[in-house]
Protein backbone atom coordinates (compact mmCIF):
# COMPACT_ATOMS: atom_id res chain seq x y z
CA UNK A 1 0.00 0.00 0.00
CA UNK A 2 1.26 3.20 -0.82
CA UNK A 3 0.01 4.86 2.07
CA UNK A 4 0.68 4.21 5.74
CA UNK A 5 -2.76 3.08 7.84
CA UNK A 6 -3.83 5.90 10.20
CA UNK A 7 -4.33 3.43 13.29
CA UNK A 8 -1.27 1.29 13.31
CA UNK A 9 1.94 3.21 14.16
CA UNK A 10 5.82 2.32 14.03
CA UNK A 11 5.72 1.92 17.94
CA UNK A 12 3.14 -0.68 17.62
CA UNK A 13 5.22 -2.95 15.29
CA UNK A 14 7.99 -2.45 17.76
CA UNK A 15 5.59 -3.64 20.77
CA UNK A 16 5.01 -6.64 18.66
CA UNK A 17 8.40 -7.24 17.68
CA UNK A 18 9.89 -7.51 21.18
CA UNK A 19 6.51 -8.75 22.75
CA UNK A 20 6.16 -12.10 20.66
CA UNK A 21 9.36 -11.71 18.91
CA UNK A 22 12.31 -11.09 21.37
CA UNK A 23 12.86 -8.92 18.53
CA UNK A 24 14.33 -5.13 19.25
CA UNK A 25 15.26 -3.29 15.99
CA UNK A 26 17.73 -0.66 15.96
CA UNK A 27 15.33 1.22 13.27
CA UNK A 28 12.22 0.77 11.79
CA UNK A 29 10.46 1.60 7.88
CA UNK A 30 7.33 2.31 6.35
CA UNK A 31 7.75 0.04 3.17
CA UNK A 32 5.59 1.17 0.64
CA UNK A 33 5.09 -2.35 -1.94
CA UNK A 34 2.37 -4.24 -2.70
CA UNK A 35 -1.43 -3.80 -2.54
CA UNK A 36 -3.80 -4.85 0.01
CA UNK A 37 -1.41 -5.42 3.44
CA UNK A 38 1.06 -2.93 4.95
CA UNK A 39 4.66 -3.72 5.67
CA UNK A 40 7.52 -2.32 7.59
CA UNK A 41 11.03 -3.22 7.67
CA UNK A 42 14.35 -3.54 10.03
CA UNK A 43 17.78 -4.51 9.34
CA UNK A 44 17.11 -8.07 9.20
CA UNK A 45 13.02 -8.52 9.28
CA UNK A 46 10.26 -7.93 6.99
CA UNK A 47 6.96 -7.31 9.14
CA UNK A 48 3.20 -7.17 7.34
CA UNK A 49 0.30 -5.76 9.12
CA UNK A 50 -3.25 -7.07 7.98
CA UNK A 51 -7.00 -6.54 9.68
CA UNK A 52 -7.32 -8.81 12.53
CA UNK A 53 -10.63 -10.24 11.08
CA UNK A 54 -8.31 -11.77 8.53
CA UNK A 55 -6.50 -13.87 10.92
CA UNK A 56 -7.65 -17.58 11.00
CA UNK A 57 -7.70 -17.97 7.03
CA UNK A 58 -4.03 -15.86 6.79
CA UNK A 59 -3.27 -17.94 9.74
CA UNK A 60 -3.58 -21.34 7.39
CA UNK A 61 -2.09 -20.25 4.92
CA UNK A 62 1.34 -19.18 6.72
CA UNK A 63 1.36 -22.67 8.09
CA UNK A 64 0.72 -23.90 4.80
CA UNK A 65 4.11 -21.90 3.80
CA UNK A 66 5.77 -23.37 6.51
CA UNK A 67 5.05 -26.72 5.51
CA UNK A 68 6.19 -25.97 1.65
CA UNK A 69 9.83 -25.14 3.74
CA UNK A 70 9.74 -27.28 6.43
CA UNK A 71 8.40 -30.40 5.44
CA UNK A 72 8.87 -30.46 1.42
CA UNK A 73 12.17 -28.92 2.09
CA UNK A 74 11.10 -26.40 -0.92
CA UNK A 75 14.28 -23.73 0.51
CA UNK A 76 13.03 -20.76 -1.49
CA UNK A 77 9.63 -20.35 0.43
CA UNK A 78 10.36 -17.24 2.88
CA UNK A 79 7.65 -18.73 5.33
CA UNK A 80 7.05 -16.47 8.72
CA UNK A 81 9.23 -16.59 11.60
CA UNK A 82 7.15 -17.96 14.49
CA UNK A 83 6.48 -15.84 17.59
CA UNK A 84 8.15 -17.45 20.67
CA UNK A 85 5.16 -19.38 21.43
CA UNK A 86 4.65 -20.49 18.11
CA UNK A 87 2.13 -18.94 16.48
CA UNK A 88 2.65 -17.67 12.77
CA UNK A 89 0.43 -14.40 13.80
CA UNK A 90 0.39 -11.65 16.74
CA UNK A 91 -1.52 -8.72 17.54
CA UNK A 92 0.01 -5.01 16.84
CA UNK A 93 -2.94 -3.30 18.09
CA UNK A 94 -7.05 -4.71 18.81
CA UNK A 95 -7.47 -4.22 14.70
CA UNK A 96 -4.52 -5.29 13.43
CA UNK A 97 -2.18 -8.48 13.30
CA UNK A 98 1.48 -8.77 11.63
CA UNK A 99 3.81 -11.68 10.93
CA UNK A 100 7.59 -11.56 10.16
CA UNK A 101 9.71 -12.77 7.52
CA UNK A 102 13.49 -12.62 7.51
CA UNK A 103 14.58 -9.37 5.11
CA UNK A 104 16.17 -10.60 1.80
CA UNK A 105 19.11 -9.27 -0.58
CA UNK A 106 17.18 -8.76 -3.45
CA UNK A 107 19.32 -8.83 -7.00
CA UNK A 108 16.82 -8.54 -9.19
CA UNK A 109 13.52 -6.44 -10.16
CA UNK A 110 10.84 -7.11 -8.28
CA UNK A 111 8.71 -4.09 -10.26
CA UNK A 112 5.06 -6.14 -10.73
CA UNK A 113 4.18 -8.38 -13.79
CA UNK A 114 4.39 -11.43 -15.47
CA UNK A 115 7.82 -13.21 -15.23
CA UNK A 116 9.22 -14.90 -18.53
CA UNK A 117 11.69 -16.71 -17.21
CA UNK A 118 11.01 -20.62 -17.70
CA UNK A 119 12.76 -21.54 -14.42
CA UNK A 120 9.66 -19.64 -12.65
CA UNK A 121 7.92 -22.39 -13.94
CA UNK A 122 10.14 -25.21 -12.61
CA UNK A 123 9.77 -23.07 -9.02
CA UNK A 124 6.23 -23.68 -9.37
CA UNK A 125 5.77 -26.90 -10.26
CA UNK A 126 7.92 -27.63 -6.98
CA UNK A 127 5.47 -26.12 -5.23
CA UNK A 128 2.47 -27.83 -6.86
CA UNK A 129 4.15 -31.58 -6.84
CA UNK A 130 4.84 -30.81 -2.34
CA UNK A 131 0.97 -31.15 -2.19
CA UNK A 132 1.27 -34.41 -0.39
CA UNK A 133 3.66 -32.90 2.68
CA UNK A 134 1.92 -29.09 2.62
CA UNK A 135 -1.91 -29.78 1.51
CA UNK A 136 -3.40 -30.15 5.46
CA UNK A 137 -3.66 -26.48 6.07
CA UNK A 138 -4.70 -25.20 3.03
CA UNK A 139 -8.20 -24.09 2.04
CA UNK A 140 -9.81 -25.14 -0.72
CA UNK A 141 -10.73 -22.74 -3.83
CA UNK A 142 -14.32 -21.73 -4.13
CA UNK A 143 -14.14 -20.07 -7.44
CA UNK A 144 -15.33 -16.45 -5.55
CA UNK A 145 -14.47 -13.53 -6.97
CA UNK A 146 -13.39 -10.60 -4.11
CA UNK A 147 -16.27 -8.05 -3.73
CA UNK A 148 -18.71 -9.75 -6.29
CA UNK A 149 -21.54 -8.57 -4.15
CA UNK A 150 -20.70 -5.03 -4.40
CA UNK A 151 -19.67 -4.98 -7.74
CA UNK A 152 -23.45 -6.27 -8.79
CA UNK A 153 -24.77 -4.36 -6.39
CA UNK A 154 -22.78 -1.12 -8.02
CA UNK A 155 -24.22 -2.39 -11.17
CA UNK A 156 -27.60 -2.52 -10.12
CA UNK A 157 -27.05 1.59 -9.14
CA UNK A 158 -26.27 3.01 -12.02
CA UNK A 159 -29.05 5.49 -12.41
CA UNK A 160 -27.87 7.70 -9.39
CA UNK A 161 -25.07 9.67 -8.50
CA UNK A 162 -22.31 8.14 -5.95
CA UNK A 163 -20.84 10.26 -3.35
CA UNK A 164 -18.61 8.49 -1.26
CA UNK A 165 -15.58 10.52 -2.59
CA UNK A 166 -13.93 11.92 -4.95
CA UNK A 167 -13.48 9.05 -6.89
CA UNK A 168 -16.74 7.63 -6.72
CA UNK A 169 -19.13 9.73 -9.34
CA UNK A 170 -15.97 9.43 -12.19
CA UNK A 171 -16.24 5.20 -11.13
CA UNK A 172 -20.06 5.46 -11.89
CA UNK A 173 -19.63 6.76 -14.99
CA UNK A 174 -16.61 4.22 -15.92
CA UNK A 175 -18.74 1.67 -14.88
CA UNK A 176 -21.92 2.56 -16.88
CA UNK A 177 -20.02 2.72 -19.95
CA UNK A 178 -18.92 -0.52 -19.47
CA UNK A 179 -21.32 -2.38 -18.10
CA UNK A 180 -22.67 -4.72 -20.25
CA UNK A 181 -19.25 -5.86 -21.21
CA UNK A 182 -18.49 -6.60 -17.37
CA UNK A 183 -21.78 -8.33 -16.77
CA UNK A 184 -20.88 -10.67 -20.25
CA UNK A 185 -17.45 -11.24 -18.72
CA UNK A 186 -19.21 -12.30 -14.92
CA UNK A 187 -21.66 -14.80 -17.37
CA UNK A 188 -18.57 -16.37 -18.82
CA UNK A 189 -16.49 -16.62 -15.84
CA UNK A 190 -19.12 -18.79 -14.20
CA UNK A 191 -19.74 -21.09 -17.32
CA UNK A 192 -15.74 -21.96 -17.29
CA UNK A 193 -16.28 -22.68 -13.34
CA UNK A 194 -18.95 -25.33 -14.19
CA UNK A 195 -16.76 -27.06 -16.48
CA UNK A 196 -13.77 -27.52 -13.76
CA UNK A 197 -12.86 -31.42 -12.46
CA UNK A 198 -12.59 -31.67 -8.52
CA UNK A 199 -9.74 -33.54 -8.78
CA UNK A 200 -6.24 -33.15 -9.19
CA UNK A 201 -5.71 -30.04 -7.17
CA UNK A 202 -2.42 -28.63 -5.79
CA UNK A 203 -1.07 -26.33 -3.80
CA UNK A 204 -0.66 -23.23 -5.59
CA UNK A 205 0.86 -19.51 -4.43
CA UNK A 206 -2.24 -17.83 -6.06
CA UNK A 207 0.18 -14.94 -7.46
CA UNK A 208 3.30 -15.95 -8.46
CA UNK A 209 4.12 -12.54 -10.93
CA UNK A 210 7.57 -10.91 -10.22
CA UNK A 211 6.83 -8.76 -7.32
CA UNK A 212 6.77 -11.88 -5.10
CA UNK A 213 8.59 -14.35 -6.61
CA UNK A 214 12.49 -13.64 -7.32
CA UNK A 215 16.41 -13.96 -7.13
CA UNK A 216 18.37 -13.12 -4.37
CA UNK A 217 21.96 -13.52 -3.01
CA UNK A 218 20.58 -17.03 -1.82
CA UNK A 219 18.88 -17.90 -4.97
CA UNK A 220 14.96 -18.16 -6.09
CA UNK A 221 12.67 -16.54 -2.90
CA UNK A 222 8.85 -17.01 -3.31
CA UNK A 223 7.25 -14.45 -1.04
CA UNK A 224 3.41 -13.07 0.34
CA UNK A 225 1.85 -16.41 0.48
CA UNK A 226 -1.42 -14.81 2.11
CA UNK A 227 -2.81 -16.16 -1.45
CA UNK A 228 -2.31 -19.96 -1.02
CA UNK A 229 -4.68 -22.49 -1.97
CA UNK A 230 -5.08 -25.64 -3.13
CA UNK A 231 -6.57 -25.35 -6.84
CA UNK A 232 -6.18 -26.32 -10.24
CA UNK A 233 -2.59 -25.81 -11.29
CA UNK A 234 -3.59 -23.28 -13.78
CA UNK A 235 -4.44 -20.74 -11.12
CA UNK A 236 -0.29 -20.39 -10.91
CA UNK A 237 0.72 -21.08 -14.45
CA UNK A 238 -2.09 -18.99 -16.30
CA UNK A 239 0.38 -15.54 -16.50
CA UNK A 240 3.76 -17.49 -17.03
CA UNK A 241 4.95 -19.31 -19.91
CA UNK A 242 3.58 -23.07 -19.14
CA UNK A 243 1.45 -24.71 -21.14
CA UNK A 244 -1.81 -26.28 -19.14
CA UNK A 245 -5.34 -26.44 -19.98
CA UNK A 246 -6.71 -23.68 -22.14
CA UNK A 247 -9.83 -23.20 -20.52
CA UNK A 248 -8.84 -22.83 -17.07
CA UNK A 249 -6.13 -20.73 -18.47
CA UNK A 250 -8.89 -18.10 -19.48
CA UNK A 251 -11.00 -18.82 -16.52
CA UNK A 252 -8.27 -17.37 -13.73
CA UNK A 253 -7.00 -14.55 -16.51
CA UNK A 254 -10.73 -13.66 -16.75
CA UNK A 255 -10.69 -14.16 -12.74
CA UNK A 256 -7.75 -11.50 -12.25
CA UNK A 257 -9.68 -9.02 -14.53
CA UNK A 258 -12.75 -9.28 -12.52
CA UNK A 259 -11.34 -9.31 -9.26
CA UNK A 260 -9.74 -6.04 -10.23
CA UNK A 261 -12.69 -4.46 -11.46
CA UNK A 262 -15.00 -5.60 -8.31
CA UNK A 263 -11.78 -4.59 -5.72
CA UNK A 264 -11.76 -1.44 -7.08
CA UNK A 265 -15.60 -0.39 -8.02
CA UNK A 266 -16.15 -1.55 -4.40
CA UNK A 267 -13.44 0.90 -2.99
CA UNK A 268 -14.83 4.16 -4.58
CA UNK A 269 -18.31 2.67 -3.97
CA UNK A 270 -17.31 2.99 -0.03
CA UNK A 271 -16.03 6.51 1.65
CA UNK A 272 -12.48 7.28 0.50
CA UNK A 273 -10.21 9.98 0.58
CA UNK A 274 -8.43 10.10 -3.25
CA UNK A 275 -5.38 9.24 -1.44
CA UNK A 276 -2.72 7.52 -3.33
CA UNK A 277 -3.69 4.11 -3.08
CA UNK A 278 -6.94 5.91 -4.12
CA UNK A 279 -5.02 7.15 -7.28
CA UNK A 280 -3.26 3.81 -8.20
CA UNK A 281 -7.31 2.05 -7.83
CA UNK A 282 -8.53 4.62 -10.29
CA UNK A 283 -5.53 3.78 -13.17
CA UNK A 284 -5.86 0.10 -12.57
CA UNK A 285 -9.50 0.42 -13.04
CA UNK A 286 -9.60 2.41 -16.44
CA UNK A 287 -7.19 -0.67 -17.42
CA UNK A 288 -9.35 -3.51 -16.37
CA UNK A 289 -12.88 -2.68 -16.94
CA UNK A 290 -12.58 -2.13 -20.62
CA UNK A 291 -13.96 -5.16 -21.54
CA UNK A 292 -14.51 -4.72 -25.22
CA UNK A 293 -10.52 -4.46 -25.47
CA UNK A 294 -9.27 -6.82 -23.19
CA UNK A 295 -11.67 -9.89 -24.22
CA UNK A 296 -13.23 -9.15 -27.45
CA UNK A 297 -13.96 -13.01 -28.23
CA UNK A 298 -16.41 -12.69 -24.75
CA UNK A 299 -17.83 -9.50 -25.25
Amino acid sequence: MLNRPADVHDRDVLRALETHWGVVPRQIGYRAVGFGSHHWVTEDHFVTADPADAGPGLDAALRTATALRDDAGLDFVIAPIPTRSGSMLAPATDEWVVHVAPRLTIVDSTEYGPHTDPEVVEVVRAIHDATPDASQHAAREDFSISDRDELEGALDDLDRPWDAGPYAERARVLLAAHADGVRRLLDAHDRLVADVPTDGWVVTHGEPHRGNVFRTTDGWAVVDWDTVQLAPPERDLWDLPADCHARRRELYRLRWDLTNIAVYVAGFARPHTGDLNDDQSWASLVTYVDARRRWPHLV
